[in-house]
């Protein structure tokens, strides 16, 4: 309807058509601002999904680095059982050494009484070879059991 095709319309009807007017331009106005809004909310509601999906996307990011960091914590401890293991075998083989060194001392040792027993008995001192210690070993070992025999066998008596 446009209020002013027809001009014959009295005063009355023209304030009465231009207030129908007016409420129509304040009606798209309030129109236009309500379809600006929804355009702005519409834009938020898309930009917040976007946002949405980016985290989401970060997320499982997120989570990969997770089982990446928990993979490779699980790979450490393994090194590190591995790494306690050897260190435990190198304790042995370090305690081995200690004992064949050891066993080389006694040896020594073993030698020094045979030397001292020989000394003792008035013949001059022989100096063994490593691959004779052990027949030494033995042979004072053999000595110092007869001799002990010979000490326990007096004290009965």
């Amino acid at each position: 309807m446009k209020p002013f095709k027809n001009v014959q319309f009295g005063k009355k009807k023209q304030d009465s058509a231009l207030a129908s007017l007016s409420k129509k331009i304040v009606a798209k106005e309030e129109f236009l601002r309500f379809k600006h809004l929804l355009d702005t909310e519409l834009k938020q509601q898309h930009t917040v999904r976007g946002t949405l999906h980016q985290m989401g996307e970060t997320q499982q990011v997120h989570n990969a680095v997770i089982e990446d960091i928990n993979g490779t914590i699980e790979h450490l401890k393994m090194r590190n059982m591995a790494l306690q293991q050897s260190v435990e075998k190198l304790i042995l083989l370090k305690e081995m050494e200690e004992f064949r060194q050891m066993k080389e001392l006694k040896d020594e040792n073993a030698l020094d009484f045979w030397g001292i027993f020989k000394e003792q008995l008035g013949t001059k001192t022989i100096k063994f070879t490593h691959g004779a210690a052990h027949v030494v070993k033995i042979l004072t070992t053999k000595i110092v059991s007869k001799v002990s025999f010979m000490v326990k066998r007096k004290a009965r008596l």
